[in-house]
């Protein structure tokens, strides 16, 4: 009785006059010597000093508290460590003649890159050490600035080689995890962006994961390090719990995966679909402010597309195939004579900075040459528009030209991720 009653006016910062009594009467049934030094106390209205003196003393009440636990804990993992083995292959870049742009862009980085594989993680349990992996996918360009970030920084090096498996996965090439991707990113209420930096357990399960590109407005090296230090220290403290827990999470994860795949949705009428959809996306183009609305702001390959093939299509009500072809007609006099179209070495930027085709972002890479010339070619078709078929025909000899490998076929996500100023007239120019 008397603790509790201390622990409340301890919280309360006082002892103060309201519990004068009470707490007399406890001090003596309890036995405690001159209850009067209480009362004396009581009447100053002692108040409990805040401050890095007493934070300290609290918090040492709880590691005393909390010790026997930790320390068993420790001695654990004290244990895993002094058993641990660094596998030679460990201790070099693994990457090797991996085909693919993510891993050739790699193969000679400082840090210690390891495939995808069932190995890499069985040695990375041998090692008792948490997988670092980045997810990056070469159609998208920014995972390159995003490795030589960490690549170029010698405490960052070190950190990822002594601390942990590093593992870069291309996520198009390993689709399951490019498809679980998205899943991670929507449980901490982000949409999809890439690359990503995880932290898993040598079973493959997720620690943490945090997206690591420009989008994410951050620092390269101050977004690894905040994390890195939270979850090295999780993992030394007590790597069982850390093993637990995330297999208990990726275990849910998978069934509400699964739940998600065996529920198909599908239309019970889908020729009246098709044209109410058909009818939607002509209505999203606005000829007056010449806006193409919820096409976002890539160039509009699969739009242009879909919307070309439904104008000639002789399944389809007149009065929709002639509202597709309006559409189409409208939309190459946008974009034909627009900046997505590099005039000087050719083909055409993936996407667009603001709500005009006037200003670009400047980024090509070959899957949108091969969309957007294929669209066009569907377009000419369908209007007649030789530019869009001049178009079509340069974006081809463009790609020939920049993507085209020595084996005949065309390269993804080799191309350098180009800065704006790079393009774009200064003040001083």
């Amino acid at each position: 009785m008397l603790i509790t009653r201390r622990w409340e006016l301890l919280r309360e910062g006082s002892f103060g006059l309201p519990h004068r009594k009470s707490f007399l009467q406890d001090a003596a049934v309890e036995g405690l010597p001159d209850p009067h030094f209480f009362s004396r106390l009581s009447l100053m209205n002692f108040r409990i000093p805040s401050g890095p003196v007493v934070t300290s003393v609290l918090l040492m009440g709880l590691v005393l508290a909390t010790g026997a636990c930790r320390k068993a804990r420790n001695q654990n993992t004290d244990l895993k460590q002094a058993s641990s083995v660094v596998a030679n292959e460990l201790k070099s870049n693994g990457l090797g003649t991996l085909p693919g742009a993510v891993y050739r862009s790699q193969a000679g980085s400082p840090i210690h890159w390891q495939p995808w594989t069932k190995a890499t993680l069985d040695r990375a349990k041998d090692a008792n050490r948490l997988v670092f992996g980045v997810i990056a996918m070469p159609q998208q360009p920014g995972f390159q600035s995003v490795l030589e970030s960490l690549a170029k920084d010698p405490a960052l090096v070190s950190s990822i080689n002594g601390t942990y498996v590093p593992v870069l996965i291309d996520g198009d090439a390993s689709r399951e995890v490019g498809l679980l991707t998205a899943d991670l990113c929507a449980e901490i209420k982000r949409g999809l962006q890439l690359p990503l930096f995880i932290w898993m357990t040598p079973e493959g399960n997720p620690v943490a994961w945090i997206p690591a590109g420009k989008s994410s407005g951050a620092n390269i090296a101050d977004l690894f390090n905040q994390s890195h230090s939270i979850v090295s220290r999780m993992w030394v403290e007590d790597s069982d719990y850390v093993m637990k827990n995330s297999a208990m999470d990726n275990s849910r994860r998978r069934e509400r995966i699964a739940q998600r795949k065996n529920v198909k949705v599908m239309s019970t009428q889908p020729a009246e679909d098709t044209v109410r959809g058909l009818r939607q996306l002509a209505s999203f183009y606005d000829p007056h402010s010449r806006t193409f609305d919820e096409a976002g702001g890539l160039f509009p390959s699969g739009a242009i597309e879909l919307l070309s093939t439904a104008a000639v299509h002789p399944g389809l009500p007149p009065e929709v195939r002639s509202r597709c072809l309006e559409t189409v007609r409208e939309l190459m006099i946008d974009l034909l004579p627009s900046a997505m179209f590099d005039p000087l070495e050719g083909g055409v930027f993936s996407s667009r900075r603001a709500n005009s085709w006037a200003l670009p972002a400047f980024n090509r890479d070959c899957g949108s040459q091969a969309r957007a010339a294929v669209a066009l070619i569907h377009a000419y078709r369908a209007t007649g528009n030789k530019q869009a078929l001049e178009r079509a025909l340069g974006l081809i000899e463009f790609a020939e030209k920049t993507y085209r490998t020595s084996e005949g076929l065309f390269a993804v996500g080799l191309a350098n991720e180009a800065e704006a100023s790079a393009w774009l007239w200064s003040v001083e120019d």
